[in-house]
């Protein structure tokens, strides 16, 4: 099986520099990096990767801190399946949240329009078990639809 290659950044930041750091979590996080060390992070070997990871290297040390990008085939004591592992398990987190925030909103959605869901379904207090048609009928003036039906107009 053959090696893939990653790119991996590695970064100091000055102790003091605590929105740099915020500010380069959030864009790692966002470009899909996964932290393989506390200041080491990788992505694969893309070309999208590559200039993403040196604006961060230029963004760091324009901070006051150092930046190394390395493009490697390997990485002693972890294997590219562990590599793959971590992005798939990363991924599968983000995909979680999401998923769960949906959820809510769709709970969220549906528990507010219950008495709607109720009215339109002949479940609403009022509506003394009419079926949903024959409140429609109701609420246009003059004649019932049901009786313009039977009257054949």
């Amino acid at each position: 099986m053959q090696n893939s290659t990653w790119l991996l950044l590695l970064y100091g930041l000055p102790a003091k520099g605590n929105t740099a750091r915020v500010t380069l979590w959030r864009k790692l996080r966002k470009y899909g990096a996964v932290q393989l060390k506390t200041s080491a992070y990788v992505l694969p070997d893309q070309p999208q990767h590559y200039e993403r990871f040196q604006w961060l290297a230029t963004e760091i040390r324009e901070s006051g801190g150092e930046a190394t990008l390395i493009r490697v085939s390997q990485i002693e004591g972890v294997a590219d399946q562990q590599i793959i592992q971590m992005f798939n398990d990363a991924r599968a987190a983000e995909y979680k949240e999401v998923s769960q925030a949906c959820q809510a909103l769709l709970n969220g959605r549906i528990k507010g329009k219950e008495a709607e869901l109720a009215a339109e379904f002949g479940n609403a207090p009022g509506s003394r078990g009419k079926p949903a048609e024959a409140r429609r009928g109701q609420r246009f003036s003059g004649k019932n639809v049901a009786d313009a039906s039977a009257a054949g107009n």
